[in-house]
């Protein structure tokens, strides 16, 4: 476990909050503060929809939150697939081939 004790992290987004869990939970430091600008979680006016590449899969499932993720929030994709302004495909990602 770490000798610290304490921890600030900047920012509260996915990267701030899985931080902050991990920090938790794997080092064992028990008062994480997350410092964003935004006041609440809840503000209609922030976040997006996001795709979790298979790595960000694997950090969820070492953090625990997995199952929990999986069954409460989104769709499972199986391809990334986009095209220019020209209708030419820029990005065809299968994940059946990874």
């Amino acid at each position: 476990m770490s000798t610290i004790k304490r921890c600030t992290i900047i920012g509260g987004g996915v990267a701030g909050s899985a931080a902050a869990i991990a920090l938790r939970k794997i080092a064992g430091i028990r008062h994480v503060r997350i410092i964003d600008s935004v006041p609440e979680v809840s503000d209609p006016h922030v976040g997006a929809g996001f795709v979790l590449q298979p790595t960000a899969l694997t950090v969820l499932d070492r953090l625990d939150l997995l199952q929990k993720t999986a069954t409460t929030c989104g769709t499972p994709i199986t391809r990334l697939w986009g095209v220019n302004h020209n209708s030419s495909t820029v990005l065809d990602l299968r994940y059946e081939d990874m």
